[in-house]
């Protein structure tokens, strides 16, 4: 039946329709995307864009940018025929508030890392499953990663995912897109009203650099979502409002 479906004009069509419909399939055990605002599905929409190769996103906690990033990077690299090999998430190294200070941590170097990635590892567990996730690191398809050592790194064919962005430096900013590639795709995101490492001077992080400095440049696309965007509890929503020093208020322009 297929040989001779093949053998006319339109068996042809149809079979390369179905093949392109396989190659697109997102595995099962994904679970399906669940947008909580407007603003989640532009993003995810961003990201998916094939133009987009570095997409920047600024918001406020509670809006869903880490949840939506990690969501829509985990459906494009298990799609057969994709050319992400992996999936990167990388976080800086930075204590809240730069206070209290853990210090020496125990443990390997993998052990550390996770530390600073356990959001990004909750949202995993929530989206394809803990033990779906454990195989995918063991197997080297998810990959966590500390800005503090990007320099000398290949990243081709990767999906990268840099989150909390407000506490990377310029320089650590630069040493990350200079190691990216075609077959690369970054997201960035963060929320400078929770700059940890320059405090009230924002304007001295890296991803306030970087927002300003790539806006002319094509493959570069934006999302900002406003205070009104946030998702969390009641109560939690109303209380990052009253906060003066809010997403709404940094000037990113």
């Amino acid at each position: 039946m297929l040989l001779i479906l093949i053998k006319t004009k339109g068996g042809i069509q149809a079979l390369k329709s179905y093949r392109r419909i396989l190659l697109a399939t997102i595995p099962k055990f994904v679970r399906p995307i669940e947008f909580q605002t407007e603003s989640q599905k532009l993003y995810y929409n961003i990201i998916g864009d094939k133009e987009s190769q570095i997409v920047l996103c600024h918001g406020m906690a509670g809006t869903g940018k880490t949840f939506i990033g990690v969501q829509k990077a985990m459906e494009d690299v298990l799609t057969r025929g994709n050319p992400y090999h992996k999936l990167c998430i990388i976080n800086p190294t930075v204590d809240v508030g730069k206070e209290d200070a853990l210090g020496f941590l125990p443990g390997t170097l993998m052990d550390k890392i996770t530390l600073y990635n356990e959001s990004a590892l909750w949202i995993l567990y929530q989206i394809i499953g803990k033990d779906q996730t454990k195989k995918f690191i063991d197997d080297g398809k998810i990959e966590f990663r500390v800005i503090n050592h990007m320099r000398g790194l290949n990243l081709d064919h990767m999906y990268i995912i840099l989150d909390e962005a407000q506490n990377i430096s310029p320089l650590q900013v630069k040493t990350l897109l200079t190691r990216i590639h075609d077959s690369t795709k970054l997201i960035i995101q963060g929320d400078l009203s929770q700059c940890d490492k320059y405090g009230e001077n924002y304007t001295r992080s890296g991803f306030y650099d970087i927002w300003n400095r790539l806006k002319d440049i094509d493959g570069v696309n934006y999302m900002e979502f406003s205070k009104k965007d946030c998702i969390r509890s009641g109560i939690v929503s109303r209380i990052l409002q009253t906060y003066n020093y809010n997403g709404d208020s940094i000037e990113l322009d």
